[in-house]
């Protein structure tokens, strides 16, 4: 998709590792995105460096090391292929396969909710997707709708400046912050409590319930975090797919399915009333909060209080992604203050396919009177 291609700016380089840059994808946080020429077959890579502001500091070279070396566990099917990384002139780079589409995330802001059959398919790719990711032995930690690509091969699964392995803990000792998007985190995180592939699970319920109606499954502010008793809120979901959200969704994580289960349940698609029981194994000890209340926020939406903002696409509230930051867990905030003044410091992806081609091809129509697709987010942070 050439359009989707921005110009380089004056500051940006010109090559990186041997790497002709074409044009910008995108940039976030940790770093930006081009698109490039490989140097020997001449075909079309990403290649992502680390900002230079950010090229100097420890913990931001270790993510980008990281991002390298935990993508390329993964299996290629669904996310983007990691061909090579390296350093240059002190700053980071990764070179990946250049996976062309549309975010989910600008998907829904162009066109709302997905039909029935589009949201199974996406259901059905991204629970692939997130099997083959827990397969090799990783926790995502940052799964919502911007990390989620359409492709014509279905749905690819990006970004992993901030996965880890599945037995690493997401509360680091040194400062008590948690990394991700709060809005699409567990329960159990957003409390201090591990981010372990149940936790991912979590994430793609919200982001089916979320893409199926437009509004997140269980309310809160967009700008802050909350806690809530309320149960998930499905009503608008198709019934076919209510039984693996509301399972996905479930408070502790030790009573979801793992992504594996919801796989093989979404594919053979037993009736409402005949959906499996799912228990896990516990790999920690069960949060006895997580008995009664879910803390949960809502990424950033149009604000209902203008009936304007609800119909026009290109309201500016519709178009702000929730980005990935580090915060003070809700239930360690409290004593991580008190602390500091006292120390004075601080199968399915062939399923899939099918389905996002046809989402692809639907937004290649002439659609009159309707503006033209905002550039596609191939990577953010």
């Amino acid at each position: 998709m050439d359009g989707d291609i921005r110009p380089l700016e004056p500051a940006d380089p010109r090559e990186v590792g041997g790497h002709t840059l074409l044009g910008r994808l995108g940039s976030g946080g940790m770093g930006t995105v081009y698109l490039g020429a490989d140097p020997v077959s001449g075909g079309r890579v990403a290649v992502k460096t680390i900002h230079p502001h950010l090229a100097g500091d420890p913990s931001y070279r270790r993510r980008f090391l990281d991002e390298a070396y935990l993508a390329g566990r993964v299996a290629s099917f669904c996310t983007a292929r990691v061909l090579a990384h390296g350093e240059e002139e002190g700053r980071p780079y990764l070179v990946t396969e250049y996976v062309g589409g549309v975010s989910l995330h600008d998907r829904l802001v162009d066109d709302g909710p997905l039909p029935a059959a589009d949201l199974h398919g996406v259901a059905v790719g991204v629970a692939s997707a997130l099997a083959a990711i827990h397969a090799a032995g990783l926790v995502h930690r940052d799964l919502k709708p911007a990390n989620v690509m359409l492709t014509l091969s279905g749905c690819r699964v990006i970004d992993f400046g901030i996965a880890r392995s599945q037995d690493s803990i997401s509360v680091t000792a040194a400062t008590g912050k948690v990394l991700g998007t709060p809005g699409w985190m567990a329960p159990e995180v957003l409390i201090g409590g591990p981010a372990t592939q149940a936790a991912d699970v979590f994430a793609w319920g919200c982001l089916i319930a979320h893409a199926g109606t437009g509004r997140m499954p269980i309310g809160g502010d967009p700008a802050t975090l909350r806690t809530a008793s309320d149960e998930p809120d499905l009503s608008g979901l198709p019934a076919t797919l209510v039984p693996a959200v509301r399972a996905a969704l479930a408070r502790n994580p030790v009573d979801r399915p793992t992504a594996s289960d919801l796989l093989l349940a979404l594919v053979e698609q037993p009736p409402a009333d005949a959906w499996p029981a799912f228990t896990r194994t516990p790999a920690t000890t069960r949060t006895p909060a997580l008995a009664r209340t879910s803390v949960c926020a809502a990424p950033r939406q149009a604000s209902t209080s203008d009936p304007s903002s609800a119909s026009d696409p290109s309201s500016p509230d519709r178009r702000v992604e929730t980005d990935t930051k580090a915060f003070t867990p809700v239930a360690v905030a409290g004593a991580m203050s008190s602390t500091r003044a006292r120390l004075l410091a601080g199968l399915g992806a062939a399923a899939g396919t099918v389905v996002i081609g046809a989402i692809l091809a639907g937004r290649t129509q002439d659609k009159s009177g309707r503006r033209p697709s905002p550039p596609a987010r191939h990577w953010r942070h």
